[in-house]
């Protein structure tokens, strides 16, 4: 019996309907195993006998952000009585959100296109699955617009009490970042003068922060903490570094480490808590990924401090366009289930995959053991590919309709977007005599927004 152990909480995100297994992980405990006298050392705890608790879903998962405070909320919803992944892309060019399939194709046309107010610049969204509720936000207004993910219609909006603009790299924002909490039912806005938190129940704001503000947040749902790397304007400023904000105890933490002097997005593996900081033209043409181990974080008088380890990428320049800043692989998002990293460089036309740590610790995290990267195939039309700038476009998701893991990533001119199975990916073969380097084309649907 394992009955000194203390019990505790954790969040279970099944990838659809079933039954399916939890095992506890024992590697940290000696135990007696077998008919002896000694207790060993438990490598393979997920075999010991009776550990295992059997789970039934009832209904579809929740789909929890694992990647930057922006990009495309994807909600499940149905179609033709089909159940189906409702991607909400902002296209700002056509000052329209588009309501996809994303599990659809080159030939599938959007399921509806929804016009924003007039002058209004949609530029990111998140869906919130159990209210069905979509944000969107834009660049150039601090009003959020609230779409009816019923409906898919825009049915309110929230005035955000913002009057600055924050400058980037580039672009500026007066509401730079937006990600959903479906546990705790909250909507977290980064905005140039500050984080505020929208509760859906009380319909109204119930915490803010005078945090600077980050060009891509992100956010671990469990511990409730945001995560905000930050970096001063001009862009060459030495004004730089990370904030943790604690929504359960309503406090901030400033970082005593370093994740590079132009820290541009972060993505939070929430199952192991290891937040991974993408940092911007910090040494061309290699650039690097710093992970942040959130699980062994110590806080003292307003300062944290975590184990933390650095990836260098390869040399991108010979396979990806934009030269120099084919390094910039700084559009993270996780993939909880597979503990994968899905990285996109901006200002370029390439794709990558990472692995991440597959369990929590209490050291210095893991860092990447294999990572595989190609050049992104011409669209549908003819056009080459470009990854989009800020707001980030690139996410992952679990699909309701196979459980399997995606990433999705948004063309610059918003008219296309694309979904990669990620497992296929990290598993591809590499091309001849190019090291980490895979062909896309056969791993990419193409799917257009209108």
């Amino acid at each position: 019996a394992l009955s000194f152990l203390s019990a505790g909480t954790f969040l279970v995100q099944p990838t659809g309907t079933g039954q399916t297994q939890i095992r506890a992980d024992l590697r940290n405990y000696n135990l007696l195993l077998n008919p002896s006298s000694s207790c060993d050392i438990t490598n393979d705890s997920l075999s010991v006998p009776g550990n295992a608790a059997q789970v039934t879903v009832q209904g579809p998962p929740l789909i929890l952000p694992g990647g930057s405070g922006s990009g495309t909320g994807i909600i499940p919803g149905t179609s033709n009585g089909q159940p189906i992944d409702k991607a909400y892309v902002a296209v700002s060019s056509a000052d329209i959100v588009s309501v996809i399939n994303a599990d659809g194709g080159p030939t599938t046309a959007p399921l509806k296109s929804i016009a924003m107010p007039s002058g209004y610049v949609p530029t990111a969204t998140a869906a919130e699955p159990t209210t069905l509720r979509v944000y969107t936000i834009s660049y150039s207004s601090p009003s959020v617009v609230v779409i009816d993910a019923v409906q898919d219609v825009a049915a309110a909006s929230i005035a955000l009490p913002v009057t600055h603009t924050q400058g980037f790299s580039g672009s500026n924002c007066m509401v730079c970042g937006v990600l959903a909490d479906p546990i705790a039912k909250q909507v977290i806005f980064d905005t140039a003068d500050g984080y505020f938190v929208y509760d859906e129940t009380q319909n109204m704001i119930v915490q803010s922060y005078a945090a600077r503000p980050a060009e891509n947040f992100g956010y671990n749902p469990v511990t409730r903490q945001v995560v905000s790397p930050y970096y001063g304007a001009p862009f060459y400023s030495n004004v730089y570094g990370m904030d943790l904000l604690d929504l359960g105890t309503n406090s901030s933490f400033a970082f005593t480490g370093s994740v590079g002097t132009k820290p541009d997005g972060v993505a939070v593996d929430f199952t192991t808590n290891v937040a991974i900081v993408a940092n911007e033209a910090e040494t061309n043409p290699v650039g690097f990924i710093t992970f942040v181990n959130l699980n062994a974080e110590s806080q003292v008088n307003g300062s944290f401090s975590a184990p933390t380890s650095t990836y260098a990428f390869p040399d991108a320049t010979s396979y990806c366009s934009g030269g120099a800043n084919s390094s910039e692989w700084t559009m993270p998002s996780a993939d909880i289930v597979n503990h994968l990293l899905f990285v996109a460089n901006e200002f370029s036309d390439c794709a990558g995959i990472l692995d991440l740590p597959p369990i929590s610790s209490a050291g210095t995290p893991r860092g990447a053991s294999q990572f595989r990267f190609g050049e992104m195939p011409l669209g549908p039309d003819g056009r080459a590919w470009s990854n989009s700038h800020d707001p980030h476009g690139a996410m992952v998701f679990v699909s309701v309709v196979d459980g399997r893991s995606y990433a999705f990533l948004t063309r610059l001119d918003g008219l296309y977007v694309t979904r990669i199975d990620l497992l296929n990916f990290f598993n591809a073969p590499v091309l001849t005599n190019a090291p980490d380097v895979v062909d896309l084309t056969p791993l990419v649907v193409f799917i257009p927004t209108q």
